[in-house]
């Protein structure tokens, strides 16, 4: 039992449980079906790449000089190169590094007056503010079958219609879309 803290409350019970992070942490959504090999995957992933945060699946952000664009334009990436523009989607499955989860922990439980709603964009903005990329650790998403009846009530109803552009806009601040702007490849 913890407070109710929506979708981050995958990792922040945990983070706050801690001290000390000594292995990586492995979150995912419990409304979809997962592959017999996706745990492992992602540990042989974290193995190969520990630098950075590797994930199943991950939407690549769009970024100009003018800011972020809106989250509708956001496809899925198509490349297993680390980048800073690449979000990891929580729900398909991502592997943490310790020393992320370390400066994590520091960063607190800002996401409540900033992104309730969107651990995906907190977790990516802290990623960037700590000096990491994103990997999907195959160039194609993991595609992913929905536990029949969970489909209807999911956050990805009002993220997906405007609500994440809101989120972005109250978590992502000028240095950070500054640090993206001059990281992307």
């Amino acid at each position: 039992m913890c407070e109710n803290y929506g979708p981050h409350k995958k990792y922040y019970p945990y983070l706050q449980s801690l001290q000390r992070f000594d292995s990586p942490l492995v979150t995912a959504d419990d409304d979809v079906l997962y592959p017999r090999d996706w745990l492992k995957e992602l540990a042989e992933a974290f193995q190969d790449f520990p630098d950075v945060i590797n994930c199943h699946r991950a939407r690549a952000m769009v970024i100009n000089e003018r800011g972020i664009g809106k989250y509708d334009n956001w496809k899925f990436a198509s490349s297993a190169k680390p980048s800073c523009n690449h979000i990891a989607t929580g729900v398909a499955g991502v592997i943490y590094p310790p020393e992320f989860l370390r400066y994590l922990h520091s960063a607190g439980a800002g996401f409540v007056y900033r992104c309730l709603r969107a651990d995906d964009l907190w977790l990516h903005v802290q990623a960037i503010r700590a000096g990491y990329r994103i990997r999907q650790i195959r160039p194609q998403p993991l595609k992913l079958l929905s536990i029949p009846g969970a489909e209807g009530i999911g956050l990805w109803k009002t993220n997906m219609f405007g609500g994440n552009d809101s989120q972005i806009a109250s978590t992502y601040d000028a240095e950070d879309i500054q640090r993206l702007f001059v990281m992307q490849e």
